[in-house]
């Protein structure tokens, strides 16, 4: 192969074809990055889902039959969080 592509042959830490093992610092690093991403992605959903259930229940009208509590008589930091 050096013969015929010379200008493709590798001589680095990857080995000739790139295939080679990587360095256990860069498996680390790819393992602390790949568990960062996961982090930010799952804390991304949850806010989308929080966003997503109080813009619901801001428009919804609380179901006052079968004894459900209405939310007109909360006050505070409870019906901030609820509407």
């Amino acid at each position: 192969m050096e013969e015929k592509s010379a200008i493709y042959v590798r001589h680095d830490v990857y080995g000739t074809m790139g295939r080679g093992g990587l360095p256990w610092t860069e498996k680390d690093l790819l393992g602390m990055a790949l568990v960062l991403v996961k982090v930010v992605l799952a804390m991304a959903l949850l806010v989308v889902y929080y966003l997503i259930c109080r813009l619901c229940a801001m428009f919804l009208d609380p179901n006052r039959e079968d004894g459900q509590e209405d939310y007109t008589n909360m006050r505070g930091w409870r019906r901030a969080i609820i509407v």
